[in-house]
């Protein structure tokens, strides 16, 4: 575990104080992990660099290095950790942590402040935390600003799973490399920036000049991640006003009230990682079954075949000892083997009835020896041939059952497939009537959302981050093509990604609530309406890109019909049709289809492709947005699909 910092940035804030107390926790002396806390400016901080060295004297695997080094050695220490490890107060944007994710190290930190610009729960381990008051001794904050206490226990335990599951914690690592080149390189920082200019040039030329000096709002600003990089950090309380210090008490009162929110976040939290835990344990029992139910069946043949490899060998080297006492005894001159084969001849003549002979010696040769067991030695060689060829042919036809053995278990876990459930809301219990039942015996929602389709889709579509990380990809399909349209927003997870990547978007979804959702988190463009309502009053020609995601499975066939037809007027030559749905060719998702009562019918690729066809859009194609790349493979594997038309470009 590795952690870097600099005494000029501020002890306090920096906090390596708490990551000793987490390595503490979580490993003993000598058991086979190490912390490295890697620092400069001590000299300058001598008080707080005591304090972090008697901290960390009585464990013999934490281990202070202070001092300068040469970016070379900076990159080593980097590239040799196996995970890097910050329980900061509060970040900027967190370089060091970038670096490490850009590297492939999986990263663990608190979940707070700039960092979770890049920071996911798929791609790092983001540490729970209680936000409390900054204090006296972090100065140049001030006292009445807020920061992140993280909770050293949690960090512990991440610690501990990394150190104990480092193909997980690998599998993480590279996954945060992924993003990091995806979403934070350069170019795409240009072409957000780029975006934006683009956007406010547009505003400011479409404004009347009214001939004076005057100053646009930037209205634009609460919408970018930036807002949520100032509301995650450290912020003065206004402490030098009347108003600052007449509004305290509301806040720490606020907070109070805000407490039992956060603590429940937390416990959903935990829940979700234990289910995703549980998820992977149970998949590996399954395949360990798998192995071992094949594994006897291998061994037994390979017993057989070395069994009859020993009986060969076993009876070469008795012929090769027979031949070697007959070189032994001198040709002609019969030894003691000689004549007991000629014995065993003599008896053999005898048992036919001709009477008792006396067995002939002279002119007893080699030849005569290797007569007399050819036959044996040829039929033996022949049941030897036989045993391989039926050995091998049964390996053969039991390593053709094996595909067959795994289809069929997947055939039966596709027909037992369950819907999807966000945080287990319904366990199993005992009943005293009706025995072991499925369900819940509190209500915990929200009683002012009882009732709404927002409350069902929390429960069956999974968390908003998970969503997210799904529709990602979209993403680099719709550059320069501005604006696009978000039909069916939902609770705004695609608008999130748009507004990150920094391009002009509008959202529409027909409830009231979700549409809530997403203006509460800062979207401006959104309004309340049904796709082709919308579309309606769009001019024809004017958007760039229509996304889709999990919608026309709503639609009655004549509301879709239309759909395809409005799209397809609305959209500019060479825009983007994008569609995703649930994919029927999948027996688990066609079997759960049915879970949202809202769906109207489920709509297959094909059908999908012919209808764009129909309506002449130019090209088009589906593919799997969460598969492996390969359509024949996905088709049947994946619980979505997309579609992908273009409209004709300007000749």
């Amino acid at each position: 575990f590795l952690f870097v910092f600099d005494y000029h940035s501020v002890f306090e804030r920096k906090n390596p104080l708490a990551l000793v107390e987490a390595f503490e926790q979580a490993f003993p002396e000598g058991s086979g992990a190490s912390l490295v806390l890697k620092s400069i400016n001590s000299e300058h901080h001598t008080e707080e660099h005591g304090r972090l060295i008697e901290a960390s004297k009585d464990h013999r695997d934490i281990h202070v290095i202070d001092h300068y080094v040469t970016a070379a050695e900076k990159n080593a220490m980097f590239a040799g950790c196996d995970c890097y490890v910050s329980l900061h107060r509060s970040e900027g944007f967190g370089n060091t942590l970038a670096e490490a994710m850009y590297l492939g190290k999986p990263v663990i930190a608190t979940g707070y402040s700039g960092n979770m610009e890049f920071m996911t729960p798929q791609n790092s381990y983001p540490v729970t935390y209680t936000l409390r008051p900054v204090g006296d001794d972090a100065g140049p904050y001030p006292a009445s600003g807020e920061w992140a206490e993280p909770d050293v226990g949690h960090a512990a335990r991440l610690m501990r799973h990394v150190f104990e599951d480092q193909r997980e914690a690998g599998e993480r690592g590279r996954r945060a490399a992924e993003d990091i080149r995806r979403n934070h390189s350069a170019e795409v920082a240009g072409r957000a920036m780029a975006a934006r200019i683009r956007r406010v040039r547009a505003r400011r030329s479409a404004e009347p000049d009214e001939g004076g000096p005057h100053v646009h709002s930037p209205a634009g600003l609460d919408t970018n991640p930036l807002t949520h990089r100032i509301a995650t950090t450290p912020q003065p309380a206004t402490s030098g006003s009347t108003l600052g210090r007449v509004l305290a008490p509301f806040r720490r009162v606020l907070l109070k009230l805000m407490w039992p929110f956060a603590l429940q976040q937390r416990m959903v939290n935990e829940e979700l990682l234990a289910t995703t835990k549980e998820a992977d344990q149970n998949l590996r029992a399954v395949v360990n079954q798998l192995e071992s139910r094949y594994a006897k069946e291998r061994a037994d043949l390979l017993n057989a075949v070395n069994h009859h490899r020993e009986l060969a060998r076993t009876q070469g080297a008795r012929l090769d000892r027979l031949e070697t006492r007959l070189a032994e005894s001198g040709g002609d001159t019969p030894g003691p083997l000689e004549k007991t084969v000629a014995q065993a001849g003599s008896v053999g003549k005898e048992s036919e009835g001709s009477g008792p002979k006396t067995a002939e010696t002279g002119g007893f040769s080699r030849q005569k020896i290797s007569r007399f067991i050819t036959p044996f030695t040829a039929q033996q060689q022949k049941i030897n041939d036989q045993l391989f060829d039926a050995v091998s042919t049964l390996g053969e036809k039991l390593g053709g059952l094996v595909p067959r053995v795994e289809a069929a278990d997947r055939l039966v876990a596709e027909t037992r497939a369950l819907p999807y459930v966000s945080g287990s809301p319904f366990e199993i219990f005992e009943e005293p009537v009706a025995g072991r039942v499925q369900g819940y015996g509190r209500r915990n929602g929200d009683p002012e959302r009882m009732g709404t389709y927002d409350a069902f889709e929390d429960i069956f579509r999974g968390p908003e981050h998970f969503i997210r990380d799904r529709q990602r990809r979209y993403l680099d399909l719709l550059e320069d093509r501005e604006p696009v349209v978000d039909i069916g927003c939902g609770r705004g997870e695609f608008l999130d990604l748009l507004r990150e990547r920094g391009l002009e978007y509008a959202g529409i979804d027909p409830d009231p609530d979700m549409v809530g959702r997403c203006r509460a988190k800062g979207h401006e463009i959104v309004e309340v309406a049904d796709a082709n309502s919308y579309l309606e009053k769009c001019a024809d020609d004017s958007i760039g890109a229509i996304f889709c995601a999990q919608v026309i499975e709503h639609m009655p066939y004549e509301e879709l019909l239309r759909f395809y037809g409005l799209g397809l007027r609305k959209l500019r030559p060479g825009g983007l049709f994008i569609l995703e749905t649930v994919n029927p060719h999948s027996v688990p998702a066609l079997k759960t289809f049915w879970v949202d009562p809202t769906h109207q019918h489920p709509v297959f690729p094909e059908v999908a492709l012919a209808l764009c066809e129909i309506n002449g859009f130019e090209s088009a194609y589906v593919f799997h947005p969460n598969g492996t790349g390969e359509v024949e493979v996905d088709r049947y594997e994946t619980g979505e699909y997309a579609l992908v038309a273009t409209t004709a470009a300007h000749e």
